[in-house]
């Protein structure tokens, strides 16, 4: 959870799976002749595609992708962002992990994972996207392909090109030999590693919709009628169906156990501590999510506090 360069496909190889989300973008939903973001436009009920890489980010990703608990800058599934500035940058220089074919490869369409997986009922790793939606139409499944057939390799990144670093520590800047208290996040955000988010609510909802869905069912992983290890993520029934259940890997510890964070399975996973040593497969057990970042400390905390609430159900 090898990357080309680390500061701009971080997150694209884990999920490619769910990329080929970026299909159809409601354009189909509209009557008449409207026009969409960057010329897309509705002809009589007909996709009118316009395959440039803006309005392909602007009428297909953003709107299908980027929603809250899916691709979107502030709660990245799998770690791949659809939604900020220049998405070739994070969609078009690496490979899927669980997949052995690129992402997006300029200029052959073909041989495009993204293409595969919104394009054939069965594309040969995973399962056909968008995940719970009806497939695209004939038409923008054909704008991708012109799309991605119509673009040029990415000039190779540098080895040696220096990382961004680090978001300055909140309060530590001198000026002048006087401390300068500094907040790098807003109010009501809070710092996950180099990135400011939302504050995340300590409630079912709120974990299973921002930290659970996005990083861990996806793909391959905790989704699906046979998911990894038989534990399934996707939806808040998979969540609370945890509480008072036995690990898999290490059934006498519960997965979720109330009032004990520390005795809670989910919360060892994630944090990488007194797991078991192997999977049900045979395979070194290791940290969760393994196809994604792993989760940071804003991420982590509001689990172990709603279990040590009691783990309940706000629903």
């Amino acid at each position: 959870m090898a990357y080309l360069h680390p500061l701009r496909s971080t997150a694209l190889t884990a999920l490619l799976p769910w990329l080929p989300l970026l299909a159809a973008a409601g354009l189909a939903a509209c009557d008449g002749d409207e026009e969409a973001a960057d010329g897309g436009a509705v002809d009589g009920g007909a996709f009118v595609c316009n395959p440039t890489t803006a309005a392909i980010q602007a009428d297909l990703l953003i709107p299908r992708c980027a929603t809250a608990t899916c691709h979107s800058a502030q709660d990245v599934a799998a770690g791949l962002d659809l939604e900020s500035d220049d998405p070739l940058e994070r969609i078009a220089r690496d490979r899927s992990i669980d997949c052995s074919d690129r992402i997006v490869l300029p200029g052959q369409s073909d041989y495009s994972l993204l293409v595969k997986k919104v394009k054939f009922e069965d594309p040969g790793c995973g399962v056909r996207m968008p995940l719970g939606a009806d497939p695209l139409s004939k038409d923008e499944v054909a704008c991708i392909e012109q799309w991605v057939s119509s673009l040029e390799e990415l000039p190779q990144l540098p080895d040696d090109e220096p990382d961004a670093g680090p978001m300055p520590d909140a309060g530590g800047m001198s000026d002048g030999g006087t401390t300068v208290e500094e907040d790098p996040c807003g109010p009501g955000e809070v710092r996950c590693k180099s990135s400011c988010i939302a504050v995340i609510a300590p409630t079912a909802s709120a974990i299973h919709d921002r930290i659970l869905k996005p990083s861990c069912a996806f793909g391959s992983c905790h989704v699906g009628s046979n998911p990894t290890e038989g534990l399934g993520l996707f939806t808040m029934d998979d969540l609370m169906a945890l509480v008072n259940t036995p690990s898999m890997q290490r059934p006498e510890r519960d997965m979720i156990e109330p009032g004990q964070p520390d005795l809670s399975y989910l919360v060892n996973k994630a944090r990488g501590v007194e797991m078991s040593e192997k999977s049900l497969t045979g395979r070194m057990s290791l940290q969760m999510p393994r196809l994604a970042p792993v989760l940071c400390e804003a991420r982590i905390a509001p689990i172990e506090q709603w279990i040590a609430d009691g783990a309940l159900d706000d629903r």
